[in-house]
């Protein structure tokens, strides 16, 4: 749907403003009580399944639904996303809303103007579980949550191409797609000066528990990441240039 010249100028502001958005008063006490989990790591390497898991495991532990002005898609999990429409009302109503610090984090898709985000009432447990693109851990990490913790997770490289392969079987843009995002994060989390800033673990094993067990470790005990987690992005990040 087609936006007036009005609500264009006012989501490419929004969009300059992504960087520094500070939410209001009352969204930063909320958040501030909070403490946010970054689930971060390519395509098909299990997110879902673990947060799923990882939910049913601790209490103490909840999901992050996000709400876009996006279509639905067919593969959406269900209760994962509040869908809104693209159009005038849904639009401004939602601007009002970010320019009034009245999210708790939002972004402007470059290209589509499509608006993401996350409202303050998804926030129900102690420890919110977001899954999150390696492009908005900083921005994310620069509000005022108690703490924020990205977990990245790895695999085996054959585990992870298997996964993958499933999932994306044939050729397409998609698959391409997902691969360079899947190169973009390991590159991410592998930089050098990431090495004691973010936390790896591993997710080889179709038995979640290991990992979820090792995660609630980390946000609960304090303890370290998966030294072989990391070893096997470097594997699976040279996977990803030369075969898939």
């Amino acid at each position: 749907m087609t936006l007036s010249s009005r609500t264009q100028k006012r989501l490419q502001a929004a969009h300059e403003s992504e960087a520094t958005y500070q939410p209001n008063k009352e969204v930063a006490a909320l958040l501030n009580q909070k403490t946010l989990v970054m689930i971060i790591g390519p395509a098909a390497i299990g997110k879902n399944f673990i947060i799923d898991t990882l939910i049913k495991t601790d209490p103490t532990f909840g999901f992050v639904p996000s709400f876009s002005t996006r279509e639905p898609r067919t593969n959406d999990e269900p209760g994962s996303m509040h869908l809104y429409l693209h159009d005038e009302v849904n639009v401004n109503r939602l601007l009002d809303l970010i320019e009034a610090g009245g999210v708790a984090q939002y972004a402007i898709h470059p290209t589509t103007g499509h608006i993401y985000g996350t409202m303050t009432e998804d926030f129900s447990r102690q420890f919110a579980l977001l899954p999150t693109l390696t492009t908005a851990v900083e921005s994310i990490q620069q509000l005022p949550f108690n703490k924020t913790i990205p977990i990245i997770l790895a695999a085996s490289p054959q585990a992870w191409k298997a996964r993958f392969n499933q999932r994306y079987p044939q050729k397409s843009d998609e698959r391409n797609r997902r691969r360079a995002e899947a190169i973009s994060s390991l590159v991410w989390g592998l930089a050098a000066e990431r090495r004691d800033t973010v936390y790896w673990v591993d997710n080889t094993s179709s038995d979640p528990h290991t990992a979820v067990q090792r995660i609630i470790n980390i946000v609960k005990y304090n303890h370290q990441g998966d030294p072989e987690a990391r070893k096997h992005a470097e594997r699976m990040l040279e996977l990803a240039v030369d075969e898939l």
